[in-house]
C-alpha cells in the first residue's frame, strides 16, 4: 500500500510539473502515458514497459505497444505478456489475452462494447466468447443456492441449454425441455398441460401418437353391438351417442384429439357392422 502510494503520488507530481520518469521496476511515465508495475526480461531482471500515447498500465509482464487504452492485470509468464488492442480497457490475469475488455465509445453521446473472451471485435453491445473446447455460461443467482439459472451456449452443434440442469435446449434445428410447462398467450389457465396456447395454431400435420385404446376391438367376435333399439333409446335419454362426450363436457374440459378420433373411428365401425347386418336382412327378404 506504501508504494502505491509513492507511485501515485510520484504520477501527480510528474504530471504537474511535466516531468518525465523512467524506471524499469516501478512507474514508467514518458509525458503522455504511465505503466505502473514492472515486466521481467529473459534474464529474470525488471524491464520496462512499452508504453503507447495516451495510455495507462498497471499490473506486471504486460505488453503496452497501443495508443489511447487502459490495461489492468498481468501476462502468463516474462515472454507470454499481456496485449492490449488499442482504444479500450483490458483487464486479464496470468494470460497474453484479456479476460474483459470495453471498447471505446463511437461518439460523443454514444457508448463502448463490452468483450468477454478472445475475439477481436464485435458489433454486439455484449459479447461473449468461450475458450477452446468450452461454453459460454451466465449465471443469475441470489442467496439461496437453489435460486439460480444458468444460460449455458455449449460448444457443439450452436445449442443453447437453459437451466443450472439443462431443462430447456435450443439448436438451430430443435427446441426441447425436459421438464416443465409452456404457455403462449396464457399465465395461470395451463391446468395439467404441458403446452398451452390461447388462440389458434396452424399445422400442416399432427400426430398423435400415445393412443392405447385404438378401437379394433369392435370387431372382435366377442364385441357387444348394441342394437339399433338400444341406441335409439340411448339417444333419446342423453342425447348424444354413447362413449361421446356430451356439448357441455367438451365446453367444460375440451376434447383429446387422439383420444376423440378413437371414439369417432368406434361409431364409424359400429355403423359398418349394424349396415352389413342390414344388408343381410335386405338379402334375406330379397331371396323369399
Amino acid at each position: 500500500m506504501k508504494k502505491l502510494l509513492i507511485a501515485s503520488l510520484t504520477i501527480i507530481v510528474a504530471g504537474l510539473f511535466g516531468t518525465e520518469i523512467f524506471a524499469q521496476n516501478g512507474i514508467t511515465y514518458n509525458g503522455t502515458s504511465v505503466a505502473v508495475g514492472f515486466n521481467y526480461n529473459s534474464t529474470g531482471n525488471t524491464a520496462a514497459f512499452s508504453v503507447g500515447t495516451l495510455s495507462y498500465s498497471l499490473g506486471w509482464d504486460i505488453v503496452r505497444n497501443n495508443n489511447e487504452s487502459i490495461t489492468i492485470g498481468s501476462g502468463a509468464e516474462w515472454n507470454l505478456k499481456l496485449n492490449n488492442p488499442s482504444h479500450c480497457i483490458a483487464l486479464g490475469m496470468g494470460s497474453t489475452v484479456p479476460t474483459m475488455r470495453i471498447t471505446k465509445a463511437g461518439n460523443n453521446n454514444g457508448t463502448g462494447r463490452v468483450i468477454i473472451g478472445n475475439i477481436a471485435t464485435t458489433d454486439n453491445k455484449l459479447h461473449i466468447h468461450s475458450d477452446a473446447n468450452l461454453n459460454s455460461s451466465i449465471m443469475l443467482s441470489t442467496t439461496s443456492e437453489d435460486n439460480r439459472a444458468i444460460i449455458n451456449f455449449k460448444n457443439e452443434n450452436n445449442s443453447i441449454a437453459v437451466g443450472s440442469d439443462n431443462i430447456m435446449n435450443f439448436s438451430a434445428t430443435s427446441y426441447s425441455f425436459t421438464t416443465g410447462k409452456v404457455g403462449i398467450g396464457c399465465v395461470n389457465n395451463m391446468n395439467d398441460f404441458a403446452l398451452a396456447v390461447q388462440g389458434g395454431i396452424v399445422s400442416s400435420k399432427v400426430s398423435v401418437i400415445d393412443t392405447d385404446s385404438w378401437p379394433d376391438f369392435v370387431f372382435r367376435d366377442n364385441y357387444k353391438l348394441m342394437s339399433l333399439y338400444e341406441l335409439e333409446s340411448y339417444i333419446n335419454t342423453n342425447r348424444h351417442l354413447p362413449e361421446v362426450p356430451s356439448a357441455e363436457e367438451v365446453s367444460a374440459c375440451g376434447i383429446d384429439l387422439g383420444g376423440m378420433n378413437a371414439i369417432l373411428l368406434q361409431k364409424v365401425e359400429e355403423l359398418t357392422l349394424h349396415v352389413i347386418e342390414l344388408q343381410k336382412q335386405i338379402d334375406e327378404l330379397k331371396a323369399r
